[in-house]
């Protein structure tokens, strides 16, 4: 999709819109492996010029292990999420995403 270098980006600064939504599942074994070997694929986000907050894109599923191995494990250095960061001058609202990848 890019290639934009992840940023660490706080977890409570990113928005799931509700087109995207759904429940993330059984993440055990997902949290496993980001606990053994580090997340190997960063998350999609967008960020408008105009705020400091992001929309999930792609990756929801590994945002929510994260948000559970920080609930479990504060203080640890899982507040914050490797993304890719898309904005306005990356096509907005046009950026492509197979629903599978949601």
């Amino acid at each position: 999709m890019t290639d934009k270098e992840p940023q660490k980006i706080p977890l409570n600064e990113i928005d799931i819109p509700k087109s995207i939504a759904r429940e993330p599942g059984n993440l055990e074994d997902l949290i496993k492996n980001i606990k053994s070997v580090g997340l190997l694929q960063p998350i999609t986000v967008y960020q408008k010029s105009d705020t400091k907050r992001y929309t999930m894109v792609v990756g929801q599923r590994r945002y929510h292990a994260f948000v559970e191995l920080n609930t479990k494990h504060p203080g640890e250095g899982w507040d914050k999420i490797p993304a890719i960061v898309m904005d306005d001058s990356d096509g907005g609202s046009t950026i492509d995403v197979p629903p599978a990848e949601v």
